[in-house]
């Protein structure tokens, strides 16, 4: 049997260690915080109560926060990272169940920091041919006719798809409770965004109702944020409410940003297609007068832009743009193949990256893209982008999505503290650069495993 499709073998890791002295948790580093205290030599068997620690062995340790690792191993207490390093430097430290994973590297789960589960049963519904503003029309017809039942059934679908290609962690948003329900009962960690829109004066009153009847039922649950839906859609007095409220709450607030040039033409001219589609959902408002700036701009001095905003999409932004959100401290995340479906261009990635901005990936919603995998986003990255280095794209597609979505310090890299969501996936290829090229060229059927 090849050496990369052979199980993992597990044995206890006193077997070779050449001094027989072991490392074991400390009843105060339970408490403190993963401090060590050395056993007695010849100390083989740990402790009753002491923690149950595992060596996870592999060819490739990618931590994405610091450099990829040959030869490396992943050491695992009670679900938390202790150490990475060299298998041959960690083996004669710790004591515990070694996990040889063979030819594999090992990577921090994915995030999707952007999708819409709500829209999960529109796969192959729609069309980008007609342009931006003609999908929108088709989103709101087709949207109409699709029953609960069958909503529900694709969004539990889904989840389990994310979950098979690595995914740990998702921003969805939503303006149903629907996904909201479903994702708390699942295993992947859901950050949720309710969403609101609301560009007239009736709209605004009643999208303002609605926040603060929802919003008291969710102010101290640290997994519900809110979304304002974009600045086509949403009124300045919704915005500075929405910001408002999660500025009191400590959440965050999502905004499409900068996704498609009608944006550009409402708020610098009052015109264009986008108001032709308010018009006709009776969304228009008639008092409306254009900011005459884009869409960055608009937002920055309506004081929206800060280092709790998450700002999707961003294919339409001038330097300017990017000196402003990096500034602010603004997340940032692309959503590659959906601007792809919609032909309404492709982010600015490697401007981005040299303007400070930490760009991280999403999907948005099987409404304009065909599935919800990350590691398709990457490779769709990599085909547009090819001068940028395959760990930058990792990395966009783990840490960066863990800060965008307020889990950098659990999620997003291999380091000490962080929970152990870790993914195994095969490691062609000589050199860690031609490793991951081989991971994101293969993303749409590279096999994924979870490492338990």
């Amino acid at each position: 049997m090849p050496a990369m499709n052979r199980p993992a073998e597990i044995w206890p890791m006193n077997l070779f260690k050449p001094s027989a002295i072991s490392y074991q948790l400390s009843a105060q580093g339970v408490a403190t915080g993963f401090s060590l205290r050395k056993l007695s030599a010849n100390s083989d068997h740990l402790p009753a109560g002491s923690r149950q620690i595992k060596i996870h062995r592999a060819r490739w340790v990618f931590p994405v926060s610091s450099a990829p690792i040959s030869d490396g191993a992943v050491v695992v207490a009670d679900g938390r990272i202790e150490a990475m390093g060299r298998f041959k430097d960690l083996k004669g430290t710790y004591s515990g169940d070694v996990v040889d994973h063979r030819e594999v590297s090992i990577l921090p789960a994915l995030v999707n920091a952007h999708t819409h589960l709500e829209l999960a049963a529109l796969r192959g519904r729609l069309s980008g041919k007609d342009g931006f503003v003609g999908w929108v029309r088709g989103l709101i017809k087709v949207r109409e006719d699709i029953l609960p039942a069958e909503i529900e059934k694709a969004i539990i679908n889904e989840l389990a798809a994310m979950r098979q290609r690595g995914v740990g962690l998702i921003g969805d948003v939503g303006n149903t409770r629907m996904a909201y329900e479903l994702c708390q009962k699942q295993k992947i960690k859901t950050i949720f965004f309710r969403e609101f829109l609301g560009f007239n004066r009736e709209k605004t009153a009643k999208a303002k109702e609605m926040l603060a009847e929802t919003g008291k039922s969710h102010e101290a649950d640290d997994s519900f944020h809110v979304a304002a839906h974009a600045p086509y859609t949403v009124s300045a007095e919704l915005f500075s409410a929405l910001k408002s409220w999660a500025n009191k709450h400590g959440k965050m607030l999502s905004v499409h940003l900068g996704e498609c040039p009608e944006e550009q033409e409402l708020l610098a001219h009052g015109n264009g297609s986008l108001r032709d589609l308010l018009r006709e959902r009776s969304a228009w408002d008639d008092d409306f007068i254009p900011p005459g700036e884009n869409a960055v701009s608009y937002l920055d001095k309506l004081g929206i832009l800060d280092s709790n905003t998450v700002c999707v999409h961003l294919v339409h932004l001038s330097e300017e743009d990017m000196t402003i959100l990096a500034a602010r401290g603004v997340k940032c995340c692309l959503c590659p193949r959906s601007n792809l479906f919609l032909n309404v261009g492709f982010p600015k990635v490697e401007k981005m990256l040299a303007y400070g901005l930490y760009p991280a990936l999403g999907t948005d919603s099987l409404a304009s893209n065909e599935s919800l995998s990350i590691l398709e986003e990457m490779a769709a990255v990599r085909k547009h982008v090819p001068g940028l280095a395959p760990e930058k794209i990792l990395e966009m597609a783990t840490l960066n999505g863990a800060r965008a979505l307020g889990r950098k310090d659990r999620l997003g890299s291999l380091a000490p503290g962080k929970k152990a969501r870790m993914i195994s996936v095969p490691a062609g290829g000589e050199g860690s650069q031609e490793v991951l090229e081989g991971i994101i060229d293969g993303a749409a059927t590279i096999p994924v495993k979870w490492i338990q």
